[in-house]
């Protein structure tokens, strides 16, 4: 199997591509060239301009393969060029998407709850766009516009170590200094899936043909509360959670005061299991780095 993955050199991206090389594809990673990755000599490396079109097809005109994927469109026209630039020239798409594409959020949201078909891409918005509504247009540009087939991991909150956006290191930091963490009682739940695990999943869409829009998530949805006493036990600590507080000690886990979770059981019946939370979040918090 010979698999593109654009993108692939940080987070999740990097579970990704050692799925692929687990099952022993030929992987091409496709970059700006920026990020230094860890797979040496395993890989073929490509760097390229995603924001120009010209270039993008320059960088794969002699190119062809089984699978790509995608893991750093934001854009309708990121997606509307990488159909330009693939056609007849791939066997499958698979894009990295979100459960944030689901308008109104709620709790046990479905694939048909959002339906990128039903996207008008020419009502006169332009970017940019913010990121729920970036993925959402991009989605309706791969369905409308590919001439190949494509599958839309939407992925709930993932969690990691190296997560970029640090939400996970900001709750086991504060917890391991016994800093204050300000959860409001009117937080809602929300799905959770490991940096491993969506790695894993977005491989097996691609590995297994698979076509559509697909929920990842783990079973069990939990509050932002419920993740800093899971986090606090494993430290062997006492939380300090308030109610009210400063803005900068809110957990970025709060967005909303109802439910936003997704249902996985598509995958799950497709034969994708993922693991129990409390299997990998352990884990996870013992294996974060101190902070000074």
């Amino acid at each position: 199997m010979n698999a593109l993955v654009m993108g692939g050199t940080k987070f999740f991206g990097r579970d990704l591509v050692r799925c692929l090389l687990e099952e022993r594809c030929r992987v091409t990673l496709a970059t700006r060239g920026r990020t230094v990755d860890p797979f040496g000599a395993d890989v073929e490396r490509v760097v390229f301009d995603r924001t120009d079109c010209a270039i993008m097809a320059d960088a794969f005109s002699s190119r062809r393969f089984d699978i790509v994927f995608d893991q750093i469109a934001f854009e309708p026209k990121e997606i509307e060029d990488a159909c330009r630039v693939f056609h007849g020239r791939i066997g499958h798409y698979v894009f990295t998407s979100s459960g944030s594409v689901y308008a109104p959020q709620g709790p046990r949201l479905k694939e048909e709850d959002f339906d990128p078909a039903a996207i008008r891409l020419d009502d006169g918005r332009e970017a940019p766009f913010d990121y729920a509504e970036g993925k959402r247009r991009a989605e309706a540009a791969l369905v409308q516009r590919a001439t190949f087939p494509v599958a839309a991991a939407r992925l709930s909150i993932v969690l990691g170590p190296d997560d970029p956006t640090g939400r996970f290191q900001f709750h086991v930091d504060r917890v391991r200094r016994d800093e204050p963490i300000v959860v409001p009682r009117s937080c809602g739940r929300l799905s959770f899936v490991s940096a491993a695990e969506a790695g894993r999943f977005v491989a097996w869409l691609g590995l297994q043909g698979k076509t559509g829009a697909w929920n990842g998530a783990s079973a069990r949805p939990r509050s932002a509360a419920e993740i800093v006493q899971r986090i606090s036990r494993v430290c062997r600590r006492s939380p300090r959670m308030l109610e009210e507080g400063d803005k900068r000690d809110r957990s970025p886990f709060c967005y909303t005061g109802d439910d936003w979770t997704l249902d996985a059981g598509k995958a799950r019946r497709a034969g994708f299991r993922f693991g129990g939370f409390a299997q990998w979040f352990d884990a996870m918090v013992r294996a974060s780095p101190s902070s000074a």
